[in-house]
């Protein structure tokens, strides 16, 4: 209940600053438009060589992948390094009877909130407006595993970026971790092309990686690209990974908090 009230704080604030969640929506949306028109032009040169990723089948992925990024995508890290560790705010936090972790899930949980809903207004324009046909899974069993993929991508987001976030006890300049975190996301995770696109040596890295488990395959997922089979293969991948994120964040956490000074870093 406490928690519950703890989002419902910051939901509050999330709302009142909701320019600025549209402001991100908007980014996050500008750079999938942007590759879908490379791609468009490419489909349109060399159709055959992409097999089954036609231009209206390109058209939905990147759409999607706009959408799901509003959704999935978590922004924490920023906030853990910059103001908790090297402002020094994360003293506030450890006198109180709160979990770290679980206050700063409820901190970002309403932006996500608010731009998944931005997302759908998207989602919802595109597909009944513009007529943009966007397929969707629709048998029970497919929606009930891929909602299970989105969650699990979700928390994967939250864990990894949390695990990121604390990384800043260690480093002087964590913009260049920032950096190379979404140069990685970019390439591995989908966003640039669907991972069936690149070369076979750069896919199977992908699939060995987390980037990949947060956006690609939920997006192919919702697609209907996955079988049954391929869904529990990623489910099961998620599970492991959430495992391992989780771990290396106990570890960081129980051996940065011991470096940490209320003055900052």
């Amino acid at each position: 209940m406490r928690y519950g009230k703890i989002f419902l704080l910051h939901f509050q604030d999330a709302f009142h600053s909701r320019g600025r969640s549209f402001v991100y929506f908007l980014l996050s949306l500008t750079s999938p438009m942007l590759l879908l028109l490379f791609w468009q032009g490419a489909i349109r040169e060399h159709g055959e060589v992409y097999g089954v990723w036609t231009s209206s089948a390109i058209t939905s992925y990147y759409l999607l992948i706009a959408i799901a990024s509003s959704f999935l995508i978590v922004h924490i890290e920023e906030d853990v390094a910059f103001r908790d560790i090297k402002d020094g705010a994360l003293v506030k936090y450890l006198l109180r009877p709160f979990s770290y972790f679980i206050v700063k899930f409820m901190e970002e949980l309403p932006w996500r909130v608010i731009q998944g809903l931005l997302a759908i207004v998207v989602f919802l324009f595109f597909r009944f407006i513009v007529g943009i046909p966007l397929p969707i899974v629709h048998r029970p069993l497919e929606i009930l595993l891929v909602s299970g993929v989105f969650v699990l991508a979700f928390a994967i987001s939250y864990v990894f970026k949390m695990v990121l976030g604390l990384t800043a006890f260690w480093t002087t300049d964590f913009w260049g971790t920032l950096s190379i975190e979404e140069f990685l996301f970019s390439v591995f995770g989908g966003i640039i092309a669907p991972l069936v696109l690149y070369p076979s040596v750069f896919a199977r890295i992908a699939q060995v990686l987390p980037f990949a488990y947060i956006v690609y395959f939920p997006v192919v997922a919702v697609e209907g690209m996955l079988s049954i089979y391929e869904l529990l293969r990623v489910l099961g991948a998620q599970v492991a990974w959430l495992i391992i994120l989780y771990g290396v964040y106990l570890l960081l956490w129980n051996r940065g908090i011991k470096k940490f000074s209320s003055v900052g870093q």
